[in-house]
């Protein structure tokens, strides 16, 4: 074949090959996986966000990577601390003295509690620990004691519109009418309770007045409601500053003591995390003061002359 011919149909496959470079549109480049934000030189990585993630507790992680948008904001804050971290470098912010102490100071904090983390770990509970929670419940029984509780229902005719004596009598033989139609069967006391008492929070439920101890009732009221000994007794009548009751018992809960195996569980814990602190003291107190620390105290003196100056 003639050479001429080879190189004109190189030249033409080439200029074939630049056009279809022209009108293929390039692919945007990929940004690597290990980049979540860039602005301009800036990144938040992959890396910052797993250490960001490991650094919160088990609930706010979860939260956070159950909330795209918030775990999104997160990650921005990440990129606009580095933008600020960039600009004062620029200002020479980080060459202050005061600004390296503070640095220092943080820095000082954060792997002093590091150290007491990482020492918390090694602690290995007493195998006592039961019989430590044992030992508590025993020495403090008052801690466990649930006291005597009434759950009653009770029907009120206010007398606080009463003028004078003749108004709360009348007030008082409404009551007792009242009291006679639940006797007889003819209405509930729940019933009467809705249509007739002037306690509206508890009318709406019947009367009725969730659990209860000593000291939360005015004295008649109280004094009536843990007279009563069997569930649906009813009280006599009883005056109160509020006006005439009568009162149902519903439910009569006797003074008790929670059992030990009740709150074990909350006992082995509270002496774990004691023993836990106890350690940990110990471990910091070690650090205070030894035969190696040396107080300077007539340069500490002259120093706090010279700052107060």
């Amino acid at each position: 074949m003639n050479p001429n011919i080879i190189i004109k149909k190189n030249l033409l496959l080439a200029l074939i090959l630049l056009m279809l470079l022209a009108i293929t549109p390039l692919k945007a480049a990929v940004p690597s996986i290990d980049i979540l934000i860039q602005d301009g030189d800036l990144t938040v990585s992959k890396e910052d966000a797993l250490l960001m993630l490991d650094d919160m507790n088990p609930t706010q992680r979860k939260r956070i990577l159950s909330n795209e948008g918030k775990f999104k904001e997160l990650l921005l804050d990440l990129l606009i601390v580095k933008k600020k971290v960039l600009e004062a470098k620029k200002q020479k912010i980080d060459q202050q003295k005061n600004i390296q102490w503070k640095v220092k100071k943080a820095e000082n904090r954060i792997l002093a509690d590091q150290l007491i983390s990482e020492y918390q770990k090694t602690i290995k509970p007493p195998q006592e620990l039961e019989a430590l929670a044992k030992e508590s419940y025993e020495s403090h029984p008052e801690k466990y004691l649930i006291k005597e509780k009434i759950k009653a229902a009770h029907i009120l005719i206010s007398t606080s519109d009463a003028k004078d004596a003749d108004a709360k009598a009348k007030k008082l033989e409404s009551l007792k009418k009242i009291v006679q139609q639940v006797k007889e069967g003819k209405l509930t006391f729940e019933d009467a309770a809705k249509k007739y008492s002037d306690d509206t929070g508890s009318a709406k439920s019947g009367g009725v007045i969730n659990y209860f101890t000593r000291g939360k009732m005015v004295k008649p009221f109280e004094d009536a409601a843990f007279s009563l000994k069997n569930k649906d007794d009813l009280s006599d009548i009883i005056e109160s500053q509020f006006g005439y009751h009568v009162i149902k018992l519903i439910d009569h809960a006797k003074e008790s003591t929670r059992p030990f195996d009740k709150v074990k569980t909350l006992l082995i814990s509270r002496e774990k995390t004691k023993y836990t602190n106890a350690k940990v003291e110990a471990y910091s107190d070690s650090f205070i003061e030894t035969k190696d620390t040396t107080v300077y105290m007539k340069s500490i003196q002259d120093l706090i002359v010279d700052a107060n100056k």
